[in-house]
């Protein structure tokens, strides 16, 4: 469901199941657009729902991509919400690497910091990692806690060249501001009462 935040609805081809708010169809603009995304929306803006458009783009590119989200629990949340979205290979990638293979055959994987480190610094992991087209940052302000760890998969996404999505509802400006430094084509989107306010 859409909330109605006083924005007009236009018919989009790109939303099967809702017609997208100006906020909305700004996000996928940028997405279109190859650009990398720094979302701040509060919740009911669709925003999880939007970064799965992100990920089926991905992979109608023949790529991969990372759903890095702070915890477990919230983990099988993004796992439930991919598994009704008609993506057929998914992962919840676990710390002991029981999944390996299963993350060899994703189109989607799922997985916290922690686990995302482990596999950049696994030596098997070339061949999937060469998959790789984007990740999908969740609760990036909870995700930016885990310090050098994230800095690290960050500047591994940047050096890689892949494509990212990041939201929150309580994005600082200073989050903002490491994200451009570190994507510099990066399109920030925010939601306001009655507008949408990209910063360049």
């Amino acid at each position: 469901r859409v909330v109605d935040r006083g924005l007009k609805f236009k018919g989009d081809p790109r939303c099967q199941d809702f017609q997208p708010t100006a906020l909305q169809r700004e996000i996928l603009d940028a997405i279109d657009a190859d650009q990398d995304v720094i979302i701040r929306s509060g919740t009911g803006t669709g925003k999880t729902m939007l970064s799965i458009y992100f990920a089926k783009k991905m992979i109608l590119e023949g790529k991969k991509v990372f759903f890095l989200a702070p915890n477990k629990p919230i983990c099988e949340e993004i796992s439930i919400f991919v598994y009704n979205q008609d993506i057929a290979k998914f992962s919840v990638a676990n710390e002991d690497f029981m999944s390996w293979k299963e993350m060899l055959q994703s189109q989607v994987v799922i997985c916290t910091p922690t686990v995302f480190l482990k596999i950049l610094l696994f030596p098997e992991s070339e061949e999937l990692l060469n998959q790789v087209g984007g990740i999908v940052c969740d609760e990036f302000p909870r995700l930016l806690r885990k310090g050098p760890l994230m800095s690290t998969i960050l500047l591994t996404a940047a050096v890689r060249e892949w494509k990212t999505v990041s939201l929150s509802a309580t994005f600082t400006d200073e989050m903002r501001d490491l994200m451009l430094s570190l994507f510099p084509n990066a399109k920030f989107i925010e939601s306001g009462e009655n507008s949408v306010r990209p910063t360049d």
